[in-house]
């Protein structure tokens, strides 16, 4: 067994590209270190969130032909070897395969972090291969009751599985003091475009909303149905009141620029900009799915049907027409998110935790 250093922990993640568990590594590069964590950090290709990783943390590129190049966990073994961390954690079903072999083979205490559910993922020989080698793991993590639930089937240490909700980040006091200066009812979206996020359905919403309110609206993201989307707005009359600026770094600046800020997905593990809306205090329309319910209610948002054009509509028109009620909400939604979700120490707590208990019992031999 690869003898570890005290408080020396390894995230594996295939890319620093757009996305929540890259969003969550940048956080945690900066809160693991001031909490007292060597925190290292692998992965195969870079992208924009790898300018935003803390200098506190260390970052390895892991060079490879492709997403299952069996050279990856060859290569994350090595590092593992060569790092004697604590602990291994992997990020997103790629690295549960490849940085998980690596783990096992080096006997280092290896947790899974789920940031989907059930409906994220398709049967193929990959996610079977996940699930045998997931039964292996010390410890699994979800970011929602979702994503736990998915695995309780699948690895019996029951005792390290845990949901522990995203970082959140949380915006410079000084943006906030800036009051909102917008000529038009402002909405945004930000996100992938990808079928998963209902995307269309939005705007089509959109259509509506804009026959009965002079908006203006973002779409803030990419991703395959890009092309297919801004084609939609254009042929429902919408590319006058509808923008679509790519991948944005300035999320809280566009938060506090809207007047609404809308997510329809058809399902999620824990969506990283709802919180951020919330906590920014921009009025929320969120889809009616267990992922948005395990974060908000009636009282801090509008929940709707997320495959319903018309009650999306109505839910935009109605935190519009009722700006006063729409803060309420929002000021609700602030104050529940906010407290709970803006720290690491859950993260550090369950790491010590279940190092105390890999110390206490000795790992299975094999997998």
């Amino acid at each position: 067994m690869t003898q570890s250093h005290g408080k020396r922990i390894l995230h594996c993640i295939p890319t620093l590209m757009v996305g929540g568990a890259e969003r969550q590594i940048v956080l945690l590069s900066a809160a693991l270190p001031a909490a007292g964590w060597e925190t290292h950090i692998a992965s195969v290709r870079g992208g924009p969130f790898e300018a935003q990783i803390d200098s506190a943390a260390t970052l390895h590129r892991i060079g490879a032909a492709h997403s299952y190049d069996p050279r990856i966990a060859v290569r994350l073994y090595a590092l593992i070897r060569r790092l004697r961390p604590s602990i291994v954690q992997t990020w997103l079903p790629m690295m549960d395969v490849t940085g998980g072999a690596a783990a096992l083979a080096s006997r280092v205490p290896w947790v899974i972090f789920e940031q989907a559910s059930s409906l994220a993922y398709d049967n193929d020989w990959r996610l079977a291969l996940r699930h045998r080698l997931g039964r292996w793991a010390s410890g699994i993590v979800a970011n929602s009751q979702g994503g736990l639930a998915w695995w309780h089937d699948r690895n019996d240490r029951h005792e390290f599985h845990e949901v522990i909700p995203n970082l959140v980040m949380l915006p410079p006091a000084a943006e906030m003091a800036v009051p909102r200066q917008a000529q038009r009812p402002r909405v945004l979206y930000v996100g992938r475009l990808s079928e998963q996020k209902r995307v269309a359905t939005l705007i089509s919403a959109l259509a509506i909303v804009s026959r009965q309110a002079d908006i203006e609206a973002e779409i803030c993201g990419d991703g395959p149905l890009s092309s297919e989307l801004r084609a939609q707005a254009e042929s429902l009359g919408l590319a006058g009141a509808v923008q679509f600026p790519g991948f944005v770094m300035d999320v809280h600046s566009r938060l506090r620029a809207s007047d609404v800020f809308v997510s329809v997905s058809a399902f999620e593990g824990q969506p990283n900009t709802v919180q951020e809306a919330m906590v920014v205090g921009t009025p929320i329309v969120v889809s009616d799915i267990p992922a948005h319910r395990e974060i908000a209610d009636e009282r801090c948002a509008m929940l709707v049907d997320g495959d319903d054009p018309q009650a999306v509509a109505t839910a935009i028109l109605d935190t519009l027409a009722s700006p006063l009620r729409a803060a309420a909400r929002a000021a609700l939604a602030r104050k529940r998110v906010a407290e709970p979700f803006a720290g690491a120490a859950a993260w550090t707590a369950y790491y010590e935790r279940l190092l105390a208990g890999s110390r206490r019992r000795p790992r299975r031999d094999g997998a």
